[in-house]
């Protein structure tokens, strides 16, 4: 079937694009709609050409009544539904998926197919990034795209180079940031001005388990005293505010995650008891948090900068045991995944969770939107809501 035609009609009350009824025509001269009636009559000789109406958007042809189609078919939406993204990724783990902001989808981890570790997604085929990521992975939370399109990737490999780099699409090249991280990275993020923050188990200067690279002077800098514990996860507000995460134990004043104010350079702690995995801020600069945590609120939590609380999301989520993925749209609608064999929505209107895009047949660790709103999910599972997909899908 060729592509659709945008319009529908309702055949057995079943909403189906004219692609179902009308046939693509070949071999026609002259003007042609290029599509045909069962009978291979091309439309123009069905529909007239429409010439006058008062509707804002007509379809240019009209049936002999002289009513435009617009009047008796409806526009076309495909529905919603998970893909696969070509042959995906072979065996192995989707650690970390991100995308910039022309819709090519980065996606690290560990495996050896379609390329080593860290592929590119074009929306049609996946292709390498220059040599590659070798001698290891890519981590979780560990792909960044700055505001120009370049790519920090971190995690535990030594090729191109070790445990951080830096892919320029534009250029096709890698670079290395300063001397490097030492050691393997656990976490990135990149604020409105580019700066790029680091996290992991390394000290790279003088402070440990966190740095800011600055890709100006080309430089490293600390970000006030050193914390006490590896950073996991990170996340930027609109006002360059970072939040940092740990799941293996509390990072300074007894919290598990902290807010380092630039303006001031300092950190603050945020009462958080429990370890994290993932945060995301959404576009009111509410944080939002995921784990494993089952204290008083359950594996995703929500800081509000404004009345300095934690609240929870709804009873909390059913299926997914340990939030690993986390992603908030533009309607501020929180999708997560993690250990479990669902994917799930909270819906802030209605205050509830809900299955999205029904099951998955093995553990989601990463989530990524595009600037179109389209979910990305990467991970251990080769079925997505009954369709095929290696590691690797997105509904749309």
């Amino acid at each position: 079937m060729a592509a659709l035609t945008g319009y529908k009609v309702l055949v057995n009350s079943v909403k189906t694009d004219l692609n179902a009824i009308f046939q693509p025509l070949t071999g026609a001269s002259g003007p042609a709609t290029k599509y045909k009636t069962t009978g291979g009559k091309d439309l123009n000789l069905v529909f007239l050409p429409y010439t006058s109406g008062t509707k804002a958007i007509t379809t240019g042809y009209k049936i002999a009544g002289g009513t435009d189609l617009n009047s008796v078919f409806s526009p076309y939406v495909v529905p919603k539904a998970w893909y696969a993204l070509g042959s995906g990724i072979g065996s192995g783990t989707v650690w970390a998926i991100a995308v910039d902001s022309t819709n090519n989808v980065y996606v690290g981890g560990s495996y050896s197919s379609p390329t080593n570790s860290l592929a590119k997604w074009n929306g049609t085929s996946w292709s390498a990034l220059g040599s590659g990521i070798n001698g290891g992975q890519v981590n979780s939370n560990s792909l960044a795209v700055d505001l120009s399109g370049n790519l920090y990737v971190g995690g535990a490999f030594t090729t191109p180079y070790a445990y951080i780099a830096k892919w320029n699409p534009t250029t096709n090249s890698w670079s290395k940031l300063g001397s490097g991280s030492g050691y393997e990275v656990t976490a990135i993020a990149v604020d409105l001005s580019n700066n790029v923050y680091v996290g992991g188990v390394f000290n790279i200067s003088t402070g440990k388990y966190i740095e800011k690279w600055n890709p100006t002077t080309n430089s490293w800098s600390t970000l006030g005293v050193s914390l006490n514990n590896s950073v996991g996860s990170i996340a930027i507000d609109l006002s360059n505010n970072v939040y940092v995460g740990a799941a293996s134990g509390p990072l300074l004043f007894g919290s598990y995650v902290l807010k380092w104010t630039p303006t001031t350079s300092t950190w603050s702690g945020l009462g958080f008891d429990s370890g994290v995995q993932v945060m995301k801020v959404d576009r009111n600069n509410n944080l939002y948090v995921g784990g494993s945590f089952n204290t008083t609120i359950l594996r995703v939590a929500k800081w509000n900068p404004i009345t300095s609380t934690w609240s929870a999301l709804g009873s909390s989520t059913r299926y997914v045991n340990t939030v690993l993925g986390l992603e908030i749209d533009s309607n501020n609608n929180v999708y997560v995944g993690g250990f479990g064999t669902y994917i799930e929505r909270f819906t802030p209107s209605n205050n509830t969770w809900s299955v999205f895009g029904s099951g998955v047949n093995n553990n989601v660790m990463a989530l990524a939107l595009d600037v179109s709103g389209n979910l990305y999910a990467g991970g251990q599972f080769s079925i997505v809501g009954g369709t095929s997909a290696n590691r690797i899908a997105v509904y749309k």
